[in-house]
């Protein structure tokens, strides 16, 4: 063979090489496209089932009939389309989303409770009066009254809204509830159900339930709940005491969200010290929901936090405190504390779950 038919076969070769590199370069190129089509299609998807939950979300804020009786919400957004399932058990919602973006599908669900717009509240004087005068102190969330706050504006820094409430909503809690739990944690007896519980400078772990009274010393350090059906008293300026109901081994072992303090009757800090230094509740950390019947009368606060929330059916008195901290926490409703029970009154919505994606 002469020179220029081996230069031709060597051209033709290259020709066909460049010719099959170009058509698997090319294959390559489509396949990454329709991957990336794929990817950015299933992304879209998600963010539309998303939206589908934010559009029931609103739902059922706004509209009572639809909180009744929900119905599937369907929508076309953006390049596809949602379609939310509801299930309802009694205020607990169960949404599952579905996003459809092209033969792309992805389906999320989260559970809700429709709740009083109350409980999203850090501070809540469900029947009067919140009062600050003299204080300097923060909360972190909305403070609601339903009759008066003193002095208006307030002295002390909220960094939600400052709002006065148009309806009552009567929360509580069921009290043969706690009762039940603390018998069962009664041992010895006498230990968690009693007339009168005192908690000392140690650590106490459970449901307690006092007939008549409770008092609350320097250095009680409480995983649990504490139930009253008179007065909770917090005595002669306690220092460092601890409060936190997640902690306990009930919970631990359930996973459930329990009230850290609630009486019949009022819950108070007395003070000590001389008229020109008289302080309350002192160093202290409180975490969960405090509530009662009555008052909440805490006057002299000194470097003092609670995390959740205060609701009061009377007045909440926070006045003449050094310092102390108020921050909302809605993960106390997240599962819904046991027991705990409220009137519909203007509505929120309380997460009970984060998302999950299911397909």
């Amino acid at each position: 063979m002469n020179n220029k038919g081996f230069a031709l076969i060597m051209a033709i070769l290259v020709i066909v090489l460049f010719a099959v590199l170009g058509v698997i370069a090319a294959s390559l190129f489509s396949s990454d496209i329709e991957i990336a089509a794929d990817t950015l299609r299933s992304t879209q998807a998600f963010y539309i089932a998303e939206a589908g939950l934010q559009d029931v979300y609103y739902r059922l804020k706004n509209d009572e009939d639809y909180r009744d009786a929900p119905t599937t919400a369907s929508e076309g957004l953006w390049t596809g389309n949602y379609s939310v399932d509801v299930t309802k058990d009694d205020t607990t919602y169960t949404l599952v989303s579905t996003g459809t973006v092209g033969d792309v599908i992805r389906k999320i669900q989260r559970s809700v409770v429709v709740s009083s717009g109350t409980l999203t509240n850090a501070v809540h004087a469900d029947g009067a009066t919140v009062n600050f005068a003299g204080s300097s102190g923060t909360i972190n969330g909305d403070v609601s009254y339903f009759t008066t706050v003193l002095p208006d504006p307030p002295p002390v820094t909220i960094t939600g809204d400052l709002k006065k409430a148009t309806e009552k909503v009567n929360p509580g809690v069921d009290l043969p509830t706690y009762l039940a739990l603390a018998q069962a944690d009664d041992t010895p007896p006498g230990s968690h159900v009693a007339n009168n519980l005192t908690f000392d400078n140690a650590v106490y772990d459970g449901v307690y339930y006092a007939y008549k009274g409770v008092t609350i010393n320097t250095g009680a350090v409480i995983k649990g709940s504490v139930i009253c059906e008179k007065n909770i008293t917090f005595a002669n300026g306690p220092t460092v005491v601890q409060i936190t109901p997640e902690l306990s081994t009930r919970a631990l072992a359930d996973g459930q969200n329990y009230v850290a303090l609630y009486a019949i009757g009022s819950i108070t800090s007395s003070d000590a010290g001389a008229p020109s230094g008289r302080r309350g509740l002192q160093n202290s950390t409180i975490n969960g929901l405090v509530m009662s019947v009555s008052n909440m009368k805490f006057e002299y606060l000194d470097n003092t936090t609670f995390n959740g929330t205060l609701i009061f059916d009377n007045n909440v008195d926070l006045s003449d405190a050094l310092s102390f901290t108020v921050n909302y926490d809605a993960d106390i409703f997240s599962p819904m504390i046991v027991g705990f029970t409220f009137e519909a009154g203007e509505p929120g919505i309380l997460l009970q779950s984060d998302w999950e994606e299911i397909e």
